[in-house]
């Protein structure tokens, strides 16, 4: 039976996805489908044209792009390398993602069985349609009302964006929503959120700037000073010591430190 390529996030922001290789070459990176085989995706440390690999037997070679080689590069065993060859099992580092490659059975399906999946798939997507008809139609009325629950409910989610590090959209939800106006007070607390998402965006930034730097430990240190000056029970600093700093520890460890 012919075998796949199966090629696992094990740390990096897109832990636990699984990607499929079925063809003998892929490409790392990130993109849509149609460019990239392994999209890693949001890991800014990998570049558009990451890597490219391709299966010799049993034996996975990965190489860096050859036009325009990234500042992350390829890491194994602690040393940064422009081609690797890995056994299934082994792991790689590709910008602040590691990678274990695997081979499985490439599954094969009946033509019953093809059938059947399309026909749920069908059942699934045209109930989805009517609601979301439904729903465009009902959205704008409660938006248009200045109902202070709607308005409580857009907080929610720049907050909830605020605690994951997603201060850019934080950002994004708050203009669009205050463009269109609603009671004062509720402007006056979106604004001070704007203000704190702004000054944590741009700490962010700036430690973002000290990791593609590959300044790694000092990077990790101020994600460190960052979490200690907010209160223990922000969830912004739980997801500090979750992300960022469990990532960089990761990284340092691949590198000896």
């Amino acid at each position: 039976m012919k075998k796949d390529l199966l090629i696992e996030v094990m740390a990096g922001p897109g832990k636990g996805r699984v990607f499929r290789v079925s063809g003998r070459r892929f490409i790392i990176g990130r993109g849509p489908r149609e460019e990239v085989d392994v999209n890693l995706e949001p890991d800014r440390f990998v570049s558009r044209r990451h890597a490219i690999g391709h299966v010799e037997e049993e034996v996975i070679v990965v190489e860096e792009w050859p036009d325009a080689p990234s500042k992350a590069g390829l890491i194994t065993e602690g040393m940064r390398r422009k081609s690797v060859r890995l056994r299934a099992g082994e792991r790689l580092w590709v910008g602040a993602t590691e990678l274990v490659f695997r081979f499985a059975d490439r599954p094969v399906l009946s033509w019953g069985e093809a059938i059947r999946r399309w026909c749920r798939r069908l059942l699934i997507f045209f109930p989805l349609v009517g609601v979301g008809v439904g729903a465009a139609a009902f959205w704008p009325d409660r938006e248009e009302s200045g109902n202070d629950f709607g308005s409580r409910a857009f907080l929610e989610q720049v907050r909830e964006a605020r605690n994951r590090g997603e201060f850019a959209l934080a950002l994004k939800l708050l203009e669009h929503w205050m463009g269109k106006g609603t009671d004062r007070n509720v402007v006056e607390e979106a604004e001070r959120w704007k203000g704190e998402c702004r000054r944590l965006q741009a700490r962010m930034e700036t430690l973002r700037v000290l990791e593609e730097s590959l300044q790694i430990e000092e990077c990790r240190d101020g994600w460190l000073r960052f979490a200690l000056e907010l209160p223990t029970d922000d969830p912004l600093r739980g997801w500090i010591e979750a992300e960022p700093v469990a990532r960089l520890n990761a990284r340092l460890k691949a590198l000896g430190r």
